[in-house]
Parts: C-alpha cells; sequence; structure tokens
C-alpha cells in the first residue's frame, strides 16, 4: 500500500520533468488517524507530501521511509510506468479530494498531511484509457528491534469516485481482501461496473454511475506485501481518479495492582514483547502498589498478532510470595474471547481494530491479626460466678454484692474524709467552749 502511495507520488513527479535522473535520498514522512468511518482509529492513512513522480518514474524510482510510530518504520520504492495510452500526473492531496467523496466528507475526517495521491485534469501524456501503473518494491516494515516484522496490513482505497468508464486495478504478491467501504448519503454502489478478484491477487474495480453523482469507495487490504501496483483507468481528459494507502494498526496496554503487598519495597516490571521477542514497551510498580503501560499503537492484521506481556520481580521482591490473575478487556468492554488466567505472563492475539488492555493483580498472603495475651490485663468479673450464687447471672436475694477493688477504693477515700471531718469538728466545739470557759483547762 504505502509502496503503491509512493508509486503514484512518483507518477505525478515525472511529468513535471527528467526521466533519468539518479534517486534522492530517502525521505521519511508520517502517517495519521482521521474520524468517523470503520475502524478509523486503526487505519494510519500515509501522508504523500514527499511524493516526487520524476524521481518516481526513473530506473532507480524514489526510495522513501516511513515513521509510523517510535517503534515501526516502512520503507520502499515507489516506480511509475506509463499505460498503453500514456500516464497522468499525479498531485499529493489532502482529504476529500472531492465533494462526492465519502472519505474526508463523512468517513476518516481530519486526516493530517496530504494522504491521497490524485489525477490531475489535462496533465501528462494520455487523456483517456490505460493511463499508469505504480509499483511499490521491496516494502519493509521493521521493529523495535529493527529486524523485518510480519503480520501487519496494507490498506490501498479508492480516494474519489469512480464513475462509468473509469477503474482501478490493485495488485499484490499477497492476497487481496475487502476492509471496509466508505459511503455517505445517496451514495450509488461502488464497482457496478465490475468488481472481482477479491481473495486472489489481483482486484478490479469498474465503475458504472454517471458522473457528479456520490459513490461508495472500497477500502482494500493485503497481510504483508513485499510489492504492490495500482492501474488506472480513465475514460476522458476530464475523468480524474485518486488513491490513497494506509496501514492497518491495534492497540495494546497493561495495567497492573498489587494487594497485600509482603514489604514495602517489593517492586514488579512490566513489559509487552511482539511475538519476536522484541520489546514493545515497559513499566514498573516503583514500589508501589500499581503500575501501568499505556496503550500502544501495533502494527496487526485481520488475523492477529500474538503479544506477550509479562511481570518480572525487581529487587529483592520475590515472586514466590504473590499469586497473579489476569483479565483482559477490549475497547473497555469484557470480551469471553480474550484469555485470562495466572503465572507472570500472558499471551493475547491482537487483530486490526483491537485496543486490548490487560491487567495483573498480584496478592499476597492475607495479614494475621496478633494473637492476644493470655497474661494480659483482667477482664470483667464473670456474671455467672461465685458472686451469683443463682447461676443465671443475677444476684440470689441473700447475696452480698460483690465489691470490685475500684469500689473499696472508693469506700475507703469517704471513709477517711469523713475522719478528718469529725476529727477538725471537734477542734472547733472545743476551742469555742474553751473561750467561752466552759472548757476546763487540762
Amino acid at each position: 500500500m504505502n509502496t503503491l502511495a509512493r508509486l503514484a507520488t512518483a507518477f505525478a513527479v515525472l511529468v513535471a520533468g527528467a526521466l533519468f535522473g539518479s534517486p534522492a535520498a530517502a525521505q521519511t514522512s508520517g502517517c495519521g488517524y482521521g474520524t468517523g468511518g470503520d475502524l478509523a482509529s486503526t487505519i494510519c492513512w500515509i501522508d504523500m507530501s514527499d511524493f516526487d513522480q520524476t524521481t518516481a518514474m526513473s530506473p532507480a524510482g524514489q526510495s522513501m521511509s516511513i515513521e509510523l510510530t517510535p517503534d515501526y518504520s516502512m520503507s520502499f520504492t515507489f516506480k511509475v510506468t506509463p499505460g498503453a495510452d500514456g500516464y497522468r500526473v499525479l498531485q499529493a492531496t489532502a482529504f476529500p479530494t472531492y465533494a462526492k467523496a465519502p472519505i474526508g466528507n463523512t468517513a476518516y475526517i481530519g486526516t493530517p498531511g496530504k494522504p491521497a495521491l490524485y489525477q490531475q485534469v489535462d496533465a501528462g501524456t494520455g487523456a483517456s484509457g490505460d493511463l499508469g501503473t505504480l509499483t511499490v518494491e521491496d516494502l519493509v516494515v521493521t521493529g523495535p528491534s529493527g529486524a523485518p516484522v510480519n503480520g501487519y496490513g496494507i490498506v490501498m482505497a479508492d480516494a474519489e469516485t469512480t464513475n462509468r468508464q473509469e477503474g482501478l486495478t490493485f495488485s499484490s504478491d499477497q492476497p487481496i481482501e475487502e476492509l471496509t467501504r466508505a459511503t455517505m448519503p445517496d451514495a450509488q454502489p461502488a464497482c457496478g461496473g465490475a468488481y472481482t478478484g477479491l481473495g486472489t491477487t489481483s482486484v478490479t474495480c469498474n465503475g458504472d454511475t454517471a458522473g457528479g453523482l456520490p459513490v461508495d469507495e472500497i477500502v482494500l487490504y493485503s497481510v504483508a506485501p513485499t510489492t504492490a501496483s495500482i492501474g488506472f483507468l480513465d475514460r476522458t481528459a476530464n475523468a480524474v481518479q485518486g488513491v490513497a494507502f494506509g496501514i492497518l494498526t491495534a492497540k495494546v496496554g497493561m495495567d497492573k495492582t498489587v494487594e497485600n503487598q509482603v514489604n514495602d519495597t517489593d517492586s514488579f516490571g512490566m513489559s509487552i514483547e511482539d511475538g519476536n521477542g522484541a520489546v514493545i514497551e515497559e513499566g514498573s510498580t516503583g514500589g508501589g502498589d500499581s503500575g501501568t503501560i499505556d496503550s500502544q499503537t501495533i502494527l496487526a492484521s485481520r488475523a492477529g498478532r500474538v503479544f506477550t506481556l509479562s511481570e518480572t520481580a525487581e529487587g529483592d521482591t520475590d515472586l514466590a510470595a504473590y499469586t497473579q490473575d489476569w483479565t483482559c478487556t477490549n475497547h473497555g468492554a469484557a470480551d469471553d474471547a480474550l484469555p485470562t488466567g495466572d503465572g507472570t505472563s500472558l499471551d493475547v492475539r491482537v487483530s486490526v481494530g483491537d485496543d486490548i488492555r490487560c491487567t495483573i493483580v498480584n496478592t499476597g498472603p492475607t495479614p494475621v491479626d496478633p494473637t492476644p495475651d493470655p497474661g494480659g490485663s483482667e477482664g470483667p468479673s464473670d456474671p455467672g460466678g461465685s458472686d451469683y450464687p443463682s447461676g443465671d447471672g443475677s444476684p440470689s436475694p441473700d447475696a452480698a454484692l460483690p465489691v470490685t477493688g475500684g469500689s473499696a477504693m472508693l469506700y475507703s477515700t469517704i471513709g477517711a474524709i469523713a475522719l478528718v471531718a469529725a476529727l477538725v469538728g471537734w477542734l472547733m466545739v472545743r476551742r469555742a467552749r474553751k473561750t467561752a470557759g466552759e472548757w476546763p483547762s487540762v
């Protein structure tokens, strides 16, 4: 797909000038997402702003490199060859290419850059018929380790309306399938004239709708091709075609929770690896009770790619002291098709369009409450003891109420106060009588 896009770019530049210049150094571009439309969050449309048709029509073609994400990149070479009836100039164009084209108007709105390659009216050496082929060669996608990866999908889309006597032919060295269709109100069916080859390496779409009407646009994909091409069929000099290329992506992330942490310093590492063992992202709880790896954009296909989520012990943490429990969601919702289980790692198959997050909960042993000290403080008196000879918890009529240690102390204090008060009173009476002469001297 990306290769095809580059081919288109090269084709557009060709009209402008030299056919035999040496290829320029590989150029770096990117891709972006639009809103609306099926799988909008997982189709990264390739920005064709650096397309150079002149270079693409040279024998060596136009080498291009695209950074899909910080971890994944794509490289390829665009080559443009004229058709039996000449060629048209192609120009990198933003979505939408046309008011009646669904892509950019009702689907994949706001896609950044210039993802479409659009034929220009009366520009080139041909007016109608077979007007050239864009070919992408040596298409390679590399992952975080720099090694080639497979299992991704390349998107090819009709970015304009294909009307009567117009057509597009998509080819690849891998089978081509329909991913979805972009539509808009009152749109006519896509490929009304002919739609053949799905599931093979060559798909043809011919229109059968009068010009000026909205028409659905097909969005195709092929899994991990190394070469792809697209041919243009035009009916008149005023008829134009447009295509766009993208890559199918998905997302995967990880969360971690620690319960009943054994030691305050216990810490756990987290990682996500692809099927080749390359690390996509890492994280850590940092000695706390939780950790997270943000959702990572990855490459995927309809069949899916397997990623391994795992944890490791950091420092002196003893993994054997904890149990593990895994659960996963897709777009925030539970999905019975997703794996669950225990253990320190989990394999998850991620398909195009998925947004999967898995959570691992580590649980340590349940804390044990301290055992009460048998020689501790004295408890309350037993109501059924000897102070209650009736045995039913109530005193017998003839039994004296028990005197507790606290009550005895209270009674002693009161008695002492009473004794002192009596002595003071006696002294005061004695003195009064002596003063009055009523108290004899001793």
